[in-house]
């Protein structure tokens, strides 16, 4: 008589899915912490880091910006600048950590992924919010992405898609940790 217990391993829906989205949002995330800092410094920072919605914001455009103080166009582009650095570390860990351990469904990776991406949503809602409440809803610069402070609701949603699909879907599909 046999008693060992055979557990069938339920196929993985949402991992193969899951683990792709959040690679790809990394990926996202670290071409536009590369191209945004370019396109400030060196074409204009009309592109990404200072749009339509931040000049009402501000009460001046970008043009009255740079002709009263230089050294203020400036400083506003190296934070945008600084902010896009901070956000390439987020980028390359979260790219590494859903390729690999995610990707086998290590529970530690889903909590790492999901404490940071929870945390990042978590700050973007209440951005959004206070310029909402401004009547400023983001998706507003030249070529129509969400400016630097603004980020935007339409950003937001797509921030809900990306770790509801990326997150919340593949969490029953982890490994069991081993006190379990």
């Amino acid at each position: 008589m046999n008693n060992t217990k055979q557990t069938v391993e339920q196929p993985k829906k949402w991992l193969p899915i899951g683990w792709k989205v959040m690679a790809g949002w990394g990926i996202f995330n670290a071409i536009f912490a590369v191209i945004v800092p370019i396109t400030s410094l060196f074409i204009s920072p009309s592109v990404f880091t200072f749009g339509v919605e931040d000049a009402k914001f501000v009460g001046m455009s970008w043009n009255e910006i740079a002709a009263s103080s230089p050294h203020m166009g400036l400083w506003m582009v190296l934070m945008m600048v600084s902010m896009c650095s901070m956000h390439i570390g987020y980028s390359i860990l979260t790219i590494y950590v859903a390729k690999r351990p995610y990707r086998n469904g290590e529970r530690w990776a889903w909590h790492a992924l999901a404490f940071s991406s929870l945390a990042m949503f978590f700050y973007s809602i209440v951005i959004a919010a206070y310029y909402v409440r401004e009547g400023l809803y983001g998706v507003s610069t030249a070529i129509g992405f969400p400016s630097s402070v603004s980020i935007g609701v339409p950003f937001v949603v797509i921030m809900t898609v990306v770790f509801y699909i990326g997150l919340w879907l593949p969490r029953k599909e982890l490994q069991k940790s081993e006190a379990q």
